[in-house]
């Protein structure tokens, strides 16, 4: 499967976010002055915007289930993200979100990530460029909101992801080449708790189960003139618990 970058990840949503420590400090800062202060700890009172950074780090497995030709094949990987940790799944990539009550107790929105990424290499004090990849996901969601005490709020919510992978440049000798894509498509549940520090900045602590609907995996060789391509049935399953960033107004 087409991973995450390997060196600089820069993650875009309805605004640019350069994921370091001080962009990190300003964006959660700027959470701060957003908003006027609610009665409750939730986010469901009608009118209610929400913007956050979902899956800022939390602990996680995920599966990937390969089919090629008859066979099936399967991989765990539990991992522990830890804020600008570069995360070893897709699903866990840290995401801008926004919701909206459109009444109260029901939200709609969405979350969105671009991961652009690059590398290179040194031999023989000969540099050389590594492998290029992008991604982008897309994972629109409807909610259920409702305050439970003054900083406790809950919020189950639900949708699909799509997300799309490409990489470049995984091979290279002389005319030879080797690049590819991976596309998935995904049911996701994510029940959760928003957790208000003050009248406006909190944080969102969520189960997530990231169900795969559909996937791809396409390599392609170039030689020459010649080209080759293949594609598998790749899927992923991620299962896990998150913490993120939020912000009411």
């Amino acid at each position: 499967m087409i991973g995450c970058p390997s060196t600089t990840d820069l993650f875009f949503g309805l605004s640019f976010v350069f994921m370091t420590p001080t962009r990190f400090v300003i964006a959660v800062g700027a959470l701060l002055w957003t908003g006027v202060a609610h009665a409750d700890g939730g986010v469901g009172e009608r009118g209610t915007f929400a913007i956050g950074i979902d899956r800022l780090f939390g602990l996680a497995a995920s599966t990937v289930t390969v089919h090629n030709n008859g066979n099936e094949s399967s991989a765990t990987t539990t991992e522990l993200g830890l804020l600008m940790a570069r995360p070893a799944s897709l699903y866990m990539w840290p995401r801008l979100a926004l919701d909206y009550a459109v009444i109260d107790g029901l939200t709609v929105g969405g979350a969105v990530a671009v991961v652009v990424g690059d590398s290179s290499t040194e031999q023989n004090n000969v540099g050389r460029d590594g492998p290029t990849r992008t991604g982008f996901l897309f994972a629109p969601r409807a909610g259920f909101a409702k305050g439970l005490t003054g900083s406790l709020g809950l919020w189950l919510r639900g949708g699909i992801t799509w997300f799309r992978v490409e990489g470049d440049g995984f091979f290279r000798q002389g005319s030879v080449s080797a690049s590819g894509h991976t596309t998935g498509l995904s049911l996701n549940l994510e029940p959760g708790l928003s957790i208000m520090a003050t009248g406006n900045l909190g944080l969102t602590v969520t189960l997530i189960a990231d169900i795969p609907l559909m996937g791809e995996q396409v390599a392609e060789i170039n030689a020459g003139n010649s080209r080759l391509t293949s594609s598998t049935d790749e899927r992923l399953r991620n299962l896990g618990v998150v913490v993120g960033a939020l912000g009411r107004f």
